[in-house]
């Protein structure tokens, strides 16, 4: 018990004599905290819009490049032109993956379901009539609605976002 209070004195003794020291160091130290806090809020938020963005455009030009190759006639399909849709509609596939995939992994749990659910549901409208509006509006009311739930799940404060009222 007597090293404890020995060393609880050697404590308030250094701290006094140090106490402009101590003081600069704790200030260096969450300023330097803060710093990165705000910056890496700022970037995330960069990040997320972003990503949305890319998974947004990407399920767009996926159904467009669906609908185009779902729309060549029988007689054009050996020609080259045929291929290079299919080649087309591949890569936009390829990034509506990936951008799902990306923003999936940027959103809480809940959200992150319903990203990939759009993937199972992209699945099931391929076997239907792309022509038919009823289902592009459904398509793009899906992933307008997703965009807006990602959004609204994104928290403002006033002191990392001073002009948001």
């Amino acid at each position: 018990m007597k090293a404890l209070t020995n060393c609880y004195k050697w404590l308030i003794e250094f701290t006094k004599r140090n106490e402009k020291v101590i003081l600069s160091f704790l200030l260096l130290l969450f300023s330097g905290y803060g710093t990165f806090y705000i910056r890496d809020a700022l970037t995330r938020r960069e990040y997320i819009s972003r990503t949305i963005a890319n998974f947004y455009s990407s399920a767009a030009a996926e159904f467009y490049a669906a609908q185009l190759v779902n729309n060549v006639d029988d007689k054009t399909r050996n020609e080259p032109y045929y291929v290079m849709v299919l080649e087309l509609e591949d890569k936009h596939y390829i990034e509506f993956l990936n951008s799902s995939t990306q923003l999936a992994a940027e959103v809480p749990p809940d959200l992150r379901n319903e990203i990939l659910s759009i993937e199972q549901y992209w699945v099931e409208i391929r076997e239907k009539n792309y022509n038919d509006p009823k289902i592009e509006n459904e398509w793009f009311r899906r992933i307008d609605s997703l965009r807006e739930k990602i959004l609204e799940s994104i928290k403002y404060s006033k002191f990392l976002d001073p002009g948001w009222r």
